[in-house]
């Protein structure tokens, strides 16, 4: 996988930030979709990424799975917030959530598919776009975070993954 250059993080950044217009008016139900579209295209392809993490992380097969499962059990309760996020009556209230805007993600490699979408699908739900910036020995899984996503239907721009050294991170 080629690095990004800081050239490539500056055009993720402007990727984000136009993005983000749009998608922090989106209403949190659309949202909430977005990631049970995520979590059903995990369940489908089961099999196929938990050879992926076990080739390239080193996880046995089952730890992989168990870390898949969580991810997928993760991604139902953040989608299921949704429905705490949205008023559900015509009473003022006293909390107002708005987006924080373009939000920066770094993932370790020990949990190369759990820990991105734990980052990811929280701050999606929220509004927000997000530069996931991975771990360089986990290249492929986040690669395969980003695809789901985009599978999903999710909007250009709005999830953009920067491969970095640590220097440029």
């Amino acid at each position: 996988v080629r690095l990004s250059t800081l050239e490539d993080l500056r055009w993720a950044i402007g990727s984000a930030e136009a993005a983000l217009i749009e998608w922090k008016t989106f209403p949190v139900q659309e949202k909430a979709e977005f990631l049970d579209r995520a979590r059903k295209i995990l369940g489908e392809r089961k099999e196929e990424i938990i050879a992926g993490i076990t080739r390239e992380e080193g996880k046995r097969p089952g730890e992989a799975e168990e870390e898949l499962n969580h991810t997928i059990r993760m991604l139902k309760w953040t989608a299921g917030e949704a429905s705490r996020l949205t008023p559900t009556s015509e009473k003022s209230r006293y909390t107002i959530r708005q987006s924080l805007g373009v939000v920066a993600t770094m993932t370790p490699f020990n949990m190369p598919l759990a820990a991105p979408f734990w980052k990811i699908a929280p701050a999606l739900l929220a509004g927000c776009s997000v530069i996931f910036t991975p771990s360089s020995l986990t290249p492929l899984s986040a690669t395969w975070v980003a695809k789901v996503f985009e599978e999903a239907g999710l909007p250009p721009g709005v999830l953009n993954l920067v491969h970095t050294s640590e220097e440029t991170a």
